[in-house]
């Protein structure tokens, strides 16, 4: 099965030690494979009574394991989630 992170069923395993060092790990992974991305900008969006930021990182549950999803923007402009299986460190 292919681990290209396009989908939880094809999230990229991090094998990090501690949990701190999981987000490091997943942009080195990113950068590694789409030289020149960054960190998708952040959209101000309206909470419950304030203005907060949509920050392109998540931290999910799904089926058991725990997962980080990163959002980046890709060097044509384009923007794209990549997800992380973290479930290993979770928690380290």
């Amino acid at each position: 099965m292919r681990q290209d992170g396009t989908s939880f069923a094809h999230a990229i395993v991090m094998h990090v030690e501690h949990q701190a060092d999981s987000p490091a790990a997943e942009w080195a992974w990113i950068e590694q494979h789409y030289p020149d991305a960054r960190p998708a900008q952040p959209e101000p969006s309206m909470g419950k009574n304030e203005e907060v930021l949509q920050l392109g990182h998540a931290l999910l549950i799904h089926d058991g394991k725990t997962f980080d999803a990163l959002t980046a923007q890709l060097p044509d402009g384009t923007e794209r989630t990549f997800y992380f299986d973290i479930s290993d460190s979770f928690g380290k």
